[in-house]
This record gives C-alpha cells, sequence and structure tokens, in this order.
C-alpha cells in the first residue's frame, strides 16, 4: 500500500512537470468585411396639419393616409414591406388658457426598399402629391440589414481563425520552431468592456451610394502549443 501510495505521488509530479514544461503562444485573430445593405427601412412619419388659422379647420389623418399610401405605390413599394403604426396624439399646453391646444393626431409607416434608388423614388413620389410641404414631417432611415448576414458572420470567423493560425506560424517560424495543437479560443471584441457587446459587432462607417455601408468585424484570442 505503501509503495502504491508513492508510485501515485511520483506520476502526479510527473504529471505536473510535464504540464509546466508545455510551451504555449498567444495570439489574436481579426477579420472584418464591409458589404451593402440589400433592405432599407425607412421611417416616415405623417401628421394632420390646419387648412385654417385659429384651429378652425385641419387635414385629417386619414386622408392623410389615403395619399401617403398612394404615394408610396405608386413607388413600387409593395403592400407586404409596409407597417403602420398606431394613431399618436399630439398637442400643446396653453399655460395662459390652462388647457390643451392644437390637438392633432399621427401615425408612422416603415417601408422596406433595397436600394438608395428606391429611396429617391418614394422622395420624389412624395413631393409630387405635396407631402413633404406639411404632412409628411419626418423622413429617415431607421435600419440597413442584409438578408445573408448571418453567412457572412461565418465567413468572417473563419477568416479571423485562419489569421491567428498565420500570426503564430509566422511567430514560431521565426524561432525555429514548430506550432502544435490549438489550446484554447476565446471570442472577445473590441467594444466589449464599453457596451457589452458580443464578439460579432456591426458599425455604419461610410455611405455606398447614399446608403450607410455595413462592416462586420470579429476578433478572438487564440493559445496555441509549441512543439
Amino acid at each position: 500500500m505503501k509503495n502504491l501510495l508513492i508510485f501515485t505521488l511520483f506520476s502526479f509530479v510527473i504529471c505536473q512537470l510535464n504540464a509546466q514544461d508545455t510551451k504555449t503562444i498567444t495570439v489574436t485573430g481579426q477579420s472584418s468585411m464591409q458589404l451593402s445593405p440589400n433592405e432599407i427601412i425607412i421611417a416616415i412619419k405623417y401628421s394632420e396639419y390646419w387648412t385654417l388659422p385659429d384651429e378652425k379647420q385641419k387635414t385629417p389623418i386619414e386622408d392623410i393616409e389615403k395619399v401617403v399610401l398612394q404615394s408610396l405605390k405608386s413607388a413600387g413599394v409593395k403592400a407586404e414591406n409596409m407597417t403602420f403604426s398606431a394613431v399618436r396624439l399630439e398637442r400643446e399646453y396653453d399655460r395662459n388658457k390652462r388647457r390643451f391646444h392644437k390637438r392633432t393626431l399621427s401615425k408612422s409607416v416603415n417601408i422596406c426598399v433595397y436600394t438608395a434608388d428606391d429611396i429617391a423614388r418614394v422622395i420624389k413620389a412624395l413631393e409630387k402629391d405635396n407631402l413633404l410641404e406639411r404632412a409628411v414631417t419626418e423622413f429617415r432611415i431607421a435600419e440597413v440589414r442584409h438578408t445573408e448576414m448571418e453567412n457572412y458572420k461565418q465567413q468572417v470567423k473563419k477568416s479571423a481563425v485562419k489569421d491567428a493560425k498565420a500570426k503564430a506560424e509566422l511567430i514560431v517560424g521565426t524561432m525555429g520552431q514548430q506550432l502544435g495543437d490549438i489550446v484554447t479560443i476565446k471570442e472577445v471584441s473590441a467594444r466589449k468592456d464599453t457596451q457589452g457587446m458580443s464578439a460579432y459587432s456591426t458599425a455604419n462607417p461610410g455611405t455606398n451610394s447614399g446608403v450607410s455601408a455595413m462592416t462586420i468585424s470579429y476578433e478572438l484570442e487564440a493559445v496555441f502549443e509549441i512543439e
């Protein structure tokens, strides 16, 4: 029993020494890709407006919405690419008279288009129907996205892994040694500390034909054995 205990302790010490003798190298792998969005979400807000002073007459929201819908259809926007919001009440408070006044209703619609040319066609259609003069109070790009985003993320991730391995091979090869198996991979992100983002990050740093381009970036930390 005593010999067995000694042998067990000896084996444990050998394992510990082998673990301590293992040499490793830690590198980061990075990759990024820019792509043009193939879906652009435009937010359009429209409101009732007064056609006569002193709040005597206004154009109702129902009439405005009909014209907005006609304009969007004439610009080639399909019904399935339109999402309308509920009606909102907007008003101002008169402190002197102690009552709300200038009560108007507003709505908004999000439309999905595909190119900057589509956006231009929508604007021209709204201008043609005189909606940009009073009725439309907001017109902005709410979101840009790509239907194949997940596939592109996987491509960027694979490129980052290759980048980490290439860096490690270059450094180890310079020392006349061989790169061994990978030990660990940890996903990291440049914005993780400030915004708690995942290893993937997307940004809109530039423009592409009037629409913001999307940049997909990925960063990882890899540990390799050195043979």
